[in-house]
């Protein structure tokens, strides 16, 4: 989903690195879609980005851990929920990307959202190559679409680089589904789906499912992030969700052994669906500061010449 920060208010802009980036060496330029740079976004970003030795307690990195123990590092490390993190072994030099799914500071605790496939102890680096900008109630002054950020930075003496295209608006972007909409699509689906999709809170499936969504509503040539009630596409969330899942085997009982027969008819469903709902959606237009007016987004229409002898 692209990235969407509040109108005269800011808001924080990540990126993801390839890799970890040398020390002081971040740079960000920011581009409107008129191909003019964003004021005063020339500038080294204020985060943590050397490598950090974690230290576990016994047993918390076991193969197939949802969470690790980072006594002492939260302090120092400021994790984000969302944010990448690549674990190497110090051994081995095996390296396991994930990502957080969520933070206990009270514990030091960080939850993942896949299990571990590889046992994580004393001794093994935790690189981060998350890095972010602030921007400022000023640099978001009005509405806009289709800003291009560029992170830049050096890594080992070569140039790295993350693009972000992001918009300003009235909202920032969020998937209005989650894992409760979907139990209620399948109520015994906690009976039927390994525990490890239970516990990361199926957030790799709604997050298909959102992304699937907000396709369709380009595809459209319509904003996602300019929906007046996003509530309305939950159902079509979450049947793109159960769709990534069946593509894993994971399909209610009744459906288990007929499924293309599922998958078919949840493409079948979600086209309909998509239909009527765009249809129905009512969208924020490029003017509309969200409270008054502002029911359709429109388009330009354009003149029309009859020539006459």
């Amino acid at each position: 989903m692209r990235p969407q920060i509040e109108i005269a208010h800011g808001g924080t802009l990540y990126a993801d690195l390839p890799a970890v980036p040398t020390s002081g060496t971040l740079r960000v330029t920011i581009k409107r879609a008129s191909g003019c740079d964003l004021d005063d976004t020339a500038v080294v970003d204020t985060v943590v980005t050397d490598p950090l030795h974690i230290s576990l307690v016994a047993g918390a990195g076991s193969i197939g851990d949802l969470s690790i123990c980072t006594p002492g590092l939260l302090a120092v490390l400021y994790p984000a929920k969302g944010e990448t993190l690549r674990i190497v072994s110090g051994d081995t030099g095996q390296t396991q990307t994930t990502q957080i799914r969520d933070i206990d500071a009270q514990a030091e605790r960080i939850y993942l959202r896949k299990p571990l496939t590889a046992p994580v102890g004393s001794g093994d680096i935790l690189l981060r190559s998350r890095v972010s900008i602030t921007l400022s109630a000023e640099q978001c002054p009005r509405i806009e679409q289709n800003h291009r950020a560029v992170f830049s930075a050096l890594a080992d003496g070569a140039r790295i680089t993350s693009e972000v295209i992001y918009d300003v608006g009235l909202r920032p972007s969020r998937n209005p589904a989650s894992v409760v909409d979907l139990d209620s699509a399948w109520p015994d689906m906690h009976l039927s789906v390994p525990v490890e999709w239970i516990a990361t809170e199926a957030d790799t499936a709604l997050a298909e499912g959102w992304r699937a969504v907000c396709q369709g509503l380009r595809a459209a040539r319509r904003n996602p992030n300019r929906v007046r009630d996003d509530s309305v596409l939950v159902p079509l969330i979450v049947a793109r969700a159960l769709r990534h899942m069946a593509r894993f085997g994971h399909v209610p009982a009744i459906w288990q052994d007929a499924l293309t027969d599922w998958i078919k008819l949840l493409d079948e469903e979600y086209a309909e669906d998509l239909q009527q709902v765009l249809s129905g959606l009512l969208w924020y237009d490029d003017d509309d500061q969200g409270t008054v007016g502002g029911e359709s987004e429109t388009h330009p229409a354009m003149p029309t010449i009859t020539l006459a002898r």
